[in-house]
């Protein structure tokens, strides 16, 4: 089984779309810990590595067999710009320097209604 490496694979997230049945070499806890984390979101490559604490090799081994099982859907990682690299900072930032309006800025005001306006 070898490994395709025809693009880069921090380009894409996966997600899991069934549960298949995987040979014994994938019966470990962090292989276990990847298929949940994927099986409720899309996962990059990196992000899979950090949860579930394995290699990147183990990990493109696991990818593989799951497309193999046509268990996994990928598709290509929206590009992050300069500010959504930063995570929780970049929205910040953004919205400090006017680049997008802050999520308070969105929100409407509410009236609310006096006592004596209740009754109408």
């Amino acid at each position: 089984m070898g490994v395709r490496r025809c693009q880069h694979p921090t380009m894409f997230e996966y997600r899991l779309t069934a549960w298949p049945d995987l040979p014994p070499q994938f019966d470990r806890v962090g292989f276990r810990r990847a298929l949940s984390d994927m099986s409720h979101r899309y996962m990059t490559v990196p992000m899979l590595a950090q949860s579930s604490g394995l290699a990147r090799g183990d990990l493109m081994r696991l990818i593989e067999a799951l497309e193999d099982r046509s268990a996994l859907v990928r598709r290509r990682r929206p590009p992050a710009g300069f500010f959504g690299a930063l995570g929780r900072a970049g929205g910040w930032l953004e919205a400090a320097l006017g680049i997008r309006p802050a999520p308070s800025a969105q929100l409407r005001p509410i009236r609310l209604l006096e006592p004596r306006d209740r009754g109408r």
